[in-house]
């Protein structure tokens, strides 16, 4: 006769060979219930979708994706403490003495983040308005998908703000006092095109995301997973729509598609 233990591993066994395979689950629901459980074996299911801005048309309708603080979870693009803005992207040359906007703090660009066409190389800078003395740069990354984040931490004293390129500290400033920019005119966040006339970022832009605290710290940082939601105000996947994966809230672009195209890790 069978001892008990022998018999009970016998019927674990013959239940787990019963079980269905682990299945992916979408952001806010899991493969055992309403919630997310401990015991969840599944992973989240992103499409690898990413934003493709066409060329400004012909007619003159600018390129653009304009994202309003209403899209947000909660609080404002405009900064009154620490931020993060990340995002990968498609890097192109850029042609000599020609300005490409990445991303941009409303209308009139209280900071901006830009790829500026030079001679021998492009050179990636943040800058904000009338700040003449902060002036990130720092060469572009060649031809290609990279990680992009942009972290200004009031906890550091003094204050900085840091660029960073694929998980490296590529430049780094001190802000003396609060941020030293303007309110901008109307609190969104302008990607690929600025209002400055600049031809659209004509590439790829996949998982952008937003927070209101200093994601990225020191020399390197790790770049948190597609699926990590934690911290952050908004996420977009670009998963065929410009909603906010947190609210569900769409932004207003012209001249976009999307490709079956996205960053690999």
């Amino acid at each position: 006769m069978l001892s008990r233990s022998v018999t009970t591993a016998l019927t674990l066994m013959v239940l787990q060979a019963c079980l269905p395979p682990p299945r992916a689950w979408e952001l806010g629901s899991d493969d055992t219930g309403a919630t997310v459980q401990a015991d969840d074996t599944a992973t989240a299911e992103i499409p690898c979708t990413s934003i493709k801005f066409l060329p400004d048309d012909e007619d003159g309708g600018r390129t653009h994706l304009t994202i309003p603080n209403e899209a947000l979870t909660t609080g404002s693009f405009a900064v009154d403490g620490s931020f993060t803005v990340e995002f990968y992207t498609y890097f192109i040359d850029v042609s000599p003495d020609e300005t490409r906007t990445l991303l941009a703090l409303g209308n009139d660009r209280a900071w901006w983040l830009k790829v500026e066409g030079g001679g021998e190389r492009d050179d990636l800078v943040f800058a904000i308005k009338g700040v003449d003395e902060l002036d990130l740069r720092i060469p572009a990354p060649d031809v290609g998908w990279h990680h992009i984040a942009v972290s200004y931490d009031v906890e550091l004293s003094p204050k900085k703000v840091s660029l960073y390129v694929d998980g490296t500290r590529e430049a780094q400033q001190v802000i003396e006092g609060g941020w030293p920019g303007p309110d901008p005119d109307d609190d969104v966040l302008r990607v690929s095109t600025a209002d400055d006339g600049s031809p659209a970022w004509a590439s790829q832009v996949d998982l952008l995301r937003y927070a209101p605290s200093a994601r990225h710290q020191g020399l390197s940082t790790s770049i948190d997973p597609e699926s990590a939601t934690e911290g952050w105000q908004g996420i977009w996947h670009f998963s065929g729509d410009t909603s906010n994966a947190l609210t569900g809230t769409l932004a207003g672009a012209q001249n976009v598609t999307y490709d079956q195209w996205c960053p690999t890790p």
